[in-house]
C-alpha cells in the first residue's frame, strides 16, 4: 500500500473518530474508528508480514469509512448499534491476529495450523462476512442504507426499468409491492416457529417493461421478532449466482408482519419432463440431471449454505432443462445435513417418487459431501462413454455405477407382520386387496443361492433429531468404541431422535438379481417389473428425552453415546446414554449434573425391497440387444442342474464369464 494512500486512511479514521456524538450511533462509530486506527498504525508498524497486515488493515479502514458514511444522512436502523457492537468485537479480534503475525519470524515461529497466506484470507474472509451482515441486515429496515437511489425515484419508478439483481453497489433492490401480482393458485403453505411461509407463481408487471414471470415466497410473521428467517434467507441467496440454483430478484415489504422474496421463474418439474422421455433417454437424462445437482449442492456448501427440498421442488428450466433448485423449498446452513439431502434428491429424479429418502447403505453415510458429487461425475461419464462405444466394457462400467440405485421401498405393513424374509431373497407380491384377512401375499422364487448375501449389522452413523416440524440429520463418530452424536440442546424443549441399525444386501447379490432378473421373472411367470429382491432390514430406534429441571448454568450443548450393537443385530439395553461431557468415561451420576431425567425408548422394525424401474429395465435390455449384458448362472431348486451344468451361483461365475467377455 503507498504511503499516501495509507497516510489518508489514517486521516480520514481520525475524522470519523473525532466525530464524537455528531452522527447516530456516535458513542459506537467513534469505538469502531478507535479500533481501526489501532489496525491501521500496528499493520505500519509491523515488522515482518507487512504486506498481508496492510491488505486487512485496507480492508478494514475501507469498510469503516463505508458505514460512516451511510449514517451522514442522520438515519438510524432499527437494532443498527448492537450490530456496531458485533463489529467492534470481530475487529478486536482482527487486531490481535495482526499483532500475532507482526511477530512470526522474528519470535522464529509460525503460526500451528495455517501459513500467513492463509491466515490472510482468513481475516479478509471475517471482515467481509461482518461487513455484509451489518449492511445487509440494516437495509432490511431502511432504505438510506441500501437503495438509496430506488426510494428517492419511488414516485416516478412506473416509467423505469425494474431492477432484476443486485445493482453496481452490490445492494439488493427492494421491489414495490404494487408492481408484484399473484396468478394462479398456492403452490405450497408451510408453518414455522414464528412465521408462516407460502410459496406463489406471480408476475412482476411495470408499465412500459415486459411483464416478468416469479417465484413469491411470501412471509407472514406471527410475532414481532419472527423476521430472523426472512433476513436470514435474503443473506444466503445474495450470494448464490449458479445456473443452477433459481436467482434473487429482490425483495418486499408490504407490512411489518408480511414480507416477501421475489425470485425468478420459468421452470418445470423435472418428473413430468423425465416422465416424458422413453425410457432409456430417461435414464441417460437422469444421470445428467443429478450430476448437475450434485454441483448445485458443491456450490452451496462451499459458500456455506444447504438446500432442503422435496419432489415437487426439484425443476428444470424450460430452455436447455437444466436442474433448478432454490425456488421452492429452503436454503439453510445445515452443511452436516447436505450429503443425506443430495441423496434424496438424487433418488427422487431416479424413482420420481418421495418415497425412497433414506440413504440405504452405511458406506453412503459416511463420505463427503464431495466424494458423493464426484461419484455422480463418474457415473455421467461413464454414461456419455456408453452411449459412444456400446462395447463389454463399458456396459461392465455402466452396471457398476447403478449398483446401489435400485428403487427402494419399505414392504407392505400386512406383509411385515405376517411373513418371514432373509436378506437376497427373490420374489413377487401378489395383491388381494379384496381379501379383509389376507390382501397381499409374498411369493418367494425357488432358487438356490450360495454367495455371501450381508455382512452383519451395523450402526448407521446418521441421527435424526426431530425439532416442532423439522427433523435435521447429524453424523455420529466414534469415541472410545461408542457411536457419539454432538447435538444442540434446549432446556425447555424434549429431545427426541432417531437411530438406526442395518442388515445390507451385498452388491454381488444385487449384481446378481440385475443380471438375472430377467430369466426369474420368466421362470415365476410374472413380469419382471413385479420381481422383488429383500434388500434391507432395519431396526429403528426412537428415543424422547428430557431434564426435569433446567437450570441457567445448563450446557447448550448435549451428548448422545449409543452402544455398539452386535453382528447379531442384538442391541443392548438400554441402547444409549445422555452426556452434557464430550467423554464417555464420566461417571453416570454425574453425566447430567445430577438432573432429574424422562428417558423412552421405543423399537420400530422395517424390511425394505429393492425392484428395477422402467428406465433400468429399458438399460438391462438395451446392453442384451448388444450381447454385453454378463449372463449369471441361476439354480432353481425345482429344477435340479444336469450332469453338464454349474450348481454355484456366485459373482466368480458371473465375473468369469465377463472377463470372457473382455477378452
Amino acid at each position: 500500500m503507498a504511503a499516501i494512500a495509507l497516510d489518508h486512511l489514517i486521516k480520514s479514521l481520525e475524522i470519523a473518530h473525532g466525530l464524537g456524538e455528531a452522527i447516530p450511533g456516535g458513542s459506537i462509530v467513534k469505538a469502531v474508528a478507535a479500533v481501526g486506527l489501532v489496525i491501521v498504525k500496528a499493520a505500519e508498524a509491523v515488522r515482518v508480514n507487512k504486506e498481508q497486515c496492510l491488505e486487512i488493515a485496507q480492508r478494514v479502514a475501507e469498510h469503516i469509512l463505508i458505514i460512516k458514511e451511510g449514517l451522514d444522512d442522520g438515519v438510524l436502523p432499527a437494532g443498527f448499534e448492537e450490530r456496531l457492537q458485533d463489529y467492534c468485537r470481530v475487529l478486536e479480534d482482527i487486531a490481535r491476529t495482526i499483532e500475532r503475525m507482526g511477530k512470526i519470524g522474528w519470535m522464529k515461529r509460525s503460526f500451528k495450523h495455517a501459513t500467513v497466506a492463509e491466515e490472510t484470507q482468513k481475516c479478509l474472509k471475517k471482515l467481509d462476512d461482518a461487513y455484509k451482515n451489518i449492511m445487509l441486515r440494516s437495509s432490511l429496515t431502511t432504505m438510506s442504507l441500501v437503495n438509496r437511489n430506488l426510494t428517492a425515484n419511488m414516485i416516478s419508478y412506473d416509467t423505469a426499468n425494474l431492477p432484476t439483481g443486485p445493482s453496481e453497489s452490490d445492494e439488493l433492490p427492494r421491489l414495490p409491492s404494487r408492481h408484484i401480482h399473484f396468478s394462479g393458485t398456492e403452490i405450497s403453505r408451510s408453518s414455522r416457529a414464528g412465521y408462516i411461509l407460502g410459496l406463489y407463481d406471480g408476475h412482476l408487471e411495470v408499465s412500459g417493461a415486459q411483464r416478468c414471470k416469479v417465484l413469491i415466497r411470501k412471509y407472514e410473521m406471527m410475532a414481532d421478532d419472527s423476521e430472523a428467517e426472512f433476513e436470514r434467507e435474503l443473506l444466503v441467496r445474495r450470494d448464490m449466482l449458479h445456473p443452477n440454483i433459481t436467482r434473487l430478484l429482490g425483495y418486499s415489504v408490504v407490512s411489518q408482519r408480511t414480507k416477501m422474496i421475489i425470485v425468478e421463474a420459468g421452470t418445470t418439474p423435472a418428473t413430468s419432463y423425465l416422465s416424458s422421455l422413453p425410457p432409456l433417454d430417461h435414464f441417460f437424462e437422469s444421470w445428467r440431471l443429478m450430476n448437475e445437482l450434485a454441483k448445485a449442492y458443491e456450490f452451496l456448501h462451499d459458500h456455506g449454505a444447504s438446500w432442503e427440498g422435496g419432489l415437487q421442488d426439484l425443476n428444470v428450466s424450460t430452455r436447455g432443462y437444466r436442474i433448478q433448485i432454490g425456488g421452492a423449498g429452503s436454503l439453510d446452513d445445515y452443511l452436516d445435513a447436505s450429503v443425506i439431502r443430495l441423496w434424496s434428491a438424487t433418488s427422487y429424479i431416479r424413482d420420481g417418487t418421495e418415497a425412497n429418502n433414506t440413504v440405504p447403505a452405511d458406506n453412503k453415510s459416511s463420505q463427503t459431501l464431495h466424494s458423493i458429487a464426484e461419484n455422480l461425475r463418474e457415473g455421467f461419464e461413464v454414461t456419455q462413454a456408453w452411449k459412444a462405444n456400446m462395447d463389454a466394457n463399458n456396459a461392465l462400467r455402466l452396471l457398476g455405477i447403478t449398483l446401489g440405485w435400485m428403487k427402494f421401498r419399505p414392504f407392505e405393513l400386512y406383509l411385515q407382520n405376517n411373513s418371514s424374509f432373509s436378506i437376497g431373497d427373490f420374489g413377487w407380491v401378489e395383491n388381494n386387496l379384496e381379501s379383509t384377512t389376507q390382501p397381499y401375499t409374498w411369493h418367494r422364487a425357488p432358487i438356490v443361492n450360495n454367495q455371501t448375501l450381508a455382512s452383519h449389522w451395523q450402526q448407521s452413523l446418521l441421527l435424526k433429531l426431530f425439532h416442532e416440524d423439522q427433523g435435521h440429520i447429524f453424523f455420529g463418530e466414534y469415541v472410545d468404541g461408542l457411536l457419539r452424536w454432538e447435538l444442540p440442546f434446549r432446556p425447555d424443549k424434549m429431545m427426541s431422535i432417531g437411530t438406526t441399525v442395518n442388515l445390507v444386501l451385498t452388491t454381488q447379490s444385487e449384481m446378481c438379481f440385475r443380471t438375472s432378473c430377467m430369466r426369474i421373472a420368466e421362470h415365476m411367470g410374472v413380469d419382471v417389473s413385479q420381481l422383488r429382491i429383500v434388500r434391507k432390514m432395519s431396526k429403528v430406534l426412537r428415543t424422547v428425552f428430557k431434564i426435569g429441571d433446567p437450570s441457567e448454568t445448563t450446557p447448550s450443548t448435549i451428548y448422545y453415546f449409543s452402544h455398539p450393537v452386535t453382528p447379531e443385530g442384538n442391541i443392548q439395553v438400554p441402547p444409549g446414554f445422555w452426556s452434557f461431557y464430550p467423554g464417555p468415561s464420566v461417571d453416570a451420576t454425574t453425566r447430567l449434573h445430577g438432573h432429574e431425567t424422562s428417558h423412552t425408548v421405543r423399537l420400530h422394525k422395517f424390511t425394505y425391497y429393492g425392484s428395477l424401474g422402467a428406465s433400468h429395465l429399458a438399460l438391462l435390455r438395451g446392453i442384451d440387444s448388444f450381447g454385453c449384458l454378463p449372463a449369471h448362472d441361476v439354480v432353481f431348486e425345482d429344477q435340479p442342474p444336469s450332469k453338464d451344468e454349474k450348481v454355484t451361483t456366485g459373482p466368480r461365475s458371473m465375473l468369469s464369464r465377463a472377463r470372457r467377455l473382455l477378452k
